[in-house]
């Protein structure tokens, strides 16, 4: 091998292995499964390790593009600080106590994600675009097996062999049976362990490539978001359908607004127009079953209901009304913790629920118990913050390339479908989904300070900066 191959090689291993961990990430516990080894995760981060090293290493002897602006932008990176340091404390805490698989837990899935947002602005604009793309790609796949699933348990009446391999595992590990995992009346599970990771991951990729469609034209995007949106909408599983639904309604909006080209704008409408067909479908040819049993009964009785499986009655759901939130009480009034605590939580790592706290049946009431009443504030505030610089961005001209914008419109999306899934679902803490809350937050301050930047350095009638893409290093 030639010294100048070796050298590209070496330079293209912090992306390559950065691509290499958001490939395995959906697929890791589905090897998890088939393994019957937990230990396959680490195998997933220790690409996510190995792309830091590289591309912080490569950020550290180029000269950094963009100054900080001073502006209120500037605590999204203090924010993500505090949680690091948050994660890091209660890994270390976990690790004290005795209990080192915890704290490697913590270390992995809630820790080593949060660097993605500053990783997110060593990328080059057509590395964001990758991301997309594989994401897009692995959702396909996701949801092409999710619907496999589905046709299996309300079709055929059986459970397919991942899900059969699926409970031996957990029965292996935990010593619990789990109905939802083989019984066919039950929502099958998919390939990310829980219907609402699997659900808001077709979610993600449903919008990947519906951008992916807008800005390049290719009818193998919309085909794309087709299979996952169809996926999501036959999975029944109702939070991670309104979430996908609002967010695709806004941006078609901010689309057809804001995209001066008129064949973006008409892709905006073909991308509308298709998830309109596929709701239409859904709910009145309910080629699954799944309408009867999860969405008409929201339209007719006004309620949450399942069928029971013995009777074939409609029920109401209990689940979707329990919410135990006396631990969250006990955090408020300090009658069970110290100040300290009830400032900063009882951390993250471990579970859902924190260590102490609610169920994740509310998961606003458990961030509470995680972060406390001061951590809340600021995890709140990224959100809020970000979510707010998302849309500024997307409602004033972009002077950055299509593969940015492409990026911005992804982001903005997420951050969307993910702050109403904390209405009701934890499933930002699994770990499937976590990497994405920090990616996302990443792309928005990359935005907005190159936006801000651009802004001060030139202005009105200057000359352009050049485009990210042209002035970053090389990777």
């Amino acid at each position: 091998m030639s010294h100048k191959a070796l050298k590209i090689i070496t330079d293209e291993t912090g992306i390559l292995c950065l691509y290499a961990f958001l490939i395995l990430l959906p697929l890791t516990y589905a090897l998890q499964v088939i393994s019957g080894r937990p230990e396959v995760a680490i195998l997933t981060y220790a690409f996510l390790i190995v792309s830091y090293i590289q591309l912080f290493r490569q950020r550290h002897q180029s000269q950094r593009l963009l100054p900080f602006t001073r502006s209120l932008v500037d605590f999204l990176p203090l924010g993500f600080s505090f949680l690091l340091i948050h994660h890091v404390v209660s890994a270390g805490d976990a690790l004290l106590a005795g209990d080192f698989q915890m704290a490697v837990r913590g270390m992995l899935l809630f820790t080593l994600p949060l660097l993605l947002f500053w990783l997110v602005q060593e990328l080059r604009s057509v590395e964001l675009k990758m991301i997309l793309v594989l994401l897009s790609i692995l959702g396909g796949l996701v949801s092409c097996e999710l619907l496999y699933e589905n046709f299996s348990a309300r079709i055929l009446e059986s459970p397919t062999v991942f899900q059969l391999f699926n409970r031996d595992y957990i029965l292996a590990r935990n010593g619990v049976e789990l109905k939802q995992f083989w019984i066919t009346s039950q929502r099958p599970p998919g390939l990310l362990e829980h219907v609402h990771a699997v659900t808001y991951f077709a979610a993600f990729a449903a919008l990947a490539n519906a951008v992916l469609f807008c800005l390049e034209g290719r009818w193998r995007w919309l085909l794309g978001m087709c299979v996952c949106a169809a996926a999501l909408l036959a999975h029944g599983v109702r939070l991670p359908v309104v979430a996908a639904m609002i967010t695709f309604a806004l941006l078609t909006a901010v689309v057809y607004k804001r995209e001066h080209r008129k064949d973006i704008r008409k892709r905006g409408i073909w991308i509308f127009l298709a998830l309109v067909a596929l709701v239409l479908i859904q709910l009145f040819v309910d080629p699954l079953g799944t309408s009867k049993i999860y969405y008409w009964p929201v339209f007719l009785s006004g309620d949450f209901q399942i069928e029971d499986a013995t009777t074939s009655q409609y029920v109401v759901n209990e689940s979707t009304r329990l919410i135990n939130i006396s631990a969250w009480g006990d955090l408020l009034t300090g009658q069970q913790t110290n100040l300290l605590v009830a400032a900063f939580g009882h951390g993250i790592v471990g579970s859902l629920n924190g260590i102490e706290g609610t169920s994740d049946d509310l998961f606003l009431l458990s961030i509470l118990s995680q972060y406390g009443l001061l951590g809340a504030l600021i995890f709140f505030g990224i959100w809020l913050l970000a979510i707010y610089c998302a849309i500024l961005g997307l409602m004033r001209v972009s002077t950055v390339d299509d593969d940015e914008r492409a990026a911005l419109y992804f982001a903005t999306g997420v951050f969307i479908i993910l702050a109403v899934s904390m209405l009701h679902s934890g499933v930002l803490q699994r770990k499937v989904i976590y990497p994405y809350f920090p990616l996302v937050a990443g792309i928005v301050w990359r935005y907005v300070r190159l936006d801000k930047y651009k802004a001060k350095s030139c202005p009105a009638g200057g000359d352009k900066l050049p485009r990210v893409s042209e002035t970053r290093r090389t990777i």
